[in-house]
């Protein structure tokens, strides 16, 4: 599965010819993936750091994501997609990811921070 994140204006505006782009067996490793692109959420939950993300999104509306991880993940991707913020990839895209154990080693992520 591959995702293509938007990077967006300070508004919070997603601009469509720039982004990230990640590649995860499921939506449920793609979201540890997008969590661990930051250190401020890379020690929160996924759960917590879905409800974090939808709560800027969508500040007005109490969300429940549904309580099996990848059926959350899911939703929440798909919630991503519908605000623009995210893009769903074919499997056959070509997209130059970064070495695979890039998010592997949380602890090197700040080191020397």
């Amino acid at each position: 599965m591959k995702i293509l994140i938007h990077s967006t204006t300070l508004d919070g505006e997603p601009l469509e010819a720039d982004g990230i782009a990640l590649k995860g067996k499921n939506c449920a490793e793609l979201v540890e993936i997008m969590k661990g692109q930051t250190p401020f959420t890379i020690e929160a939950t996924a759960r917590d750091y879905m409800h974090g993300v939808l709560g800027r999104i969508q500040p007005d509306r109490k969300l429940q994501l549904p309580e099996d991880p990848e059926a959350a993940a899911a939703e929440f991707l798909t919630l991503l997609g519908k605000h623009g913020l995210v893009e769903f990839l074919p499997d056959d895209a070509f997209i130059d990811l970064p070495p695979e154990d890039t998010f592997d080693k949380e602890d090197d992520l700040c080191a020397d921070k």
